[in-house]
């Protein structure tokens, strides 16, 4: 029992930790962008068909230009970071990064999409929406030393990476500028968004 229990202890922490290189931000995040736009949803929506749904347009523009925008942005500045150094991003073929792009990021928020009302009606919508965040926070929490660096792959196995950002002396690499400017735009158009279906779920 005890051999089994060191197991499943281990596994934990390779999953949230430098052991596991499965597991990405973006994939939990835009699932987490399909439960949001899904939940908010009118009701009148429901009765449409997904490509007239105006939760579901709005959503997945989002999610294409301004998700996908920052990620390819990101990707174009650093890959190494982008993969948080667990691999080396010069063996990866270009196709396989532009499937990446181009069907994993919207696959996901379909699935959250699509998912949501039959979570809701089981009454475990808000709590799957809960669940997502928490482990958004912890593995972000897990792993802040490597996405706080900035450098390549090589620099991060030999420790010779900067800081992403620095407050004292107060310094930015172009990566954090990217990422502040595309956080910058992409918060107040989510929660604009959000509040927009709101309204119309009130009308």
């Amino acid at each position: 029992m005890q051999d089994r229990s060191d197991s499943r202890g281990l596994q934990l922490r390779s999953l949230l930790c430098d052991q596991s290189g499965t597991f990405q931000y973006d994939i939990f995040l835009t699932f987490l962008l399909g439960l949001l736009f899904s939940m908010f949803a009118p009701q009148s929506d429901q009765q449409r068909t997904l490509l007239k749904r105006r939760s579901f347009v709005l959503g997945f523009l989002f999610n294409l230009v301004v998700g996908v925008g920052i990620a390819v942005t990101a990707y174009a500045i650093n890959p190494d970071w982008m993969w948080m150094y667990w691999v080396d991003p010069k063996g990866i073929p270009v196709s396989h990064v532009a499937v990446i792009f181009g069907l994993t990021y919207p696959a996901w928020f379909v699935l959250g999409y699509l998912i949501a009302p039959h979570l809701d009606q089981a009454g475990w919508g808000w709590r799957v929406v809960g669940l997502v965040s928490a482990f958004e926070i912890i593995f972000i929490g897990a792993t802040i030393h490597r996405v706080w660096q900035v450098g390549t792959f090589e620099q991060f196995a030999t420790g010779e990476t900067v800081k992403i950002l620095s407050i004292s002396p107060l310094s930015f690499t172009t990566l954090s500028i990217a990422l502040l400017i595309g956080f910058a735009v992409a918060v107040p158009t989510l929660i604009g968004l959000l509040m927009h279906l709101h309204r119309l779920s009130a009308e």
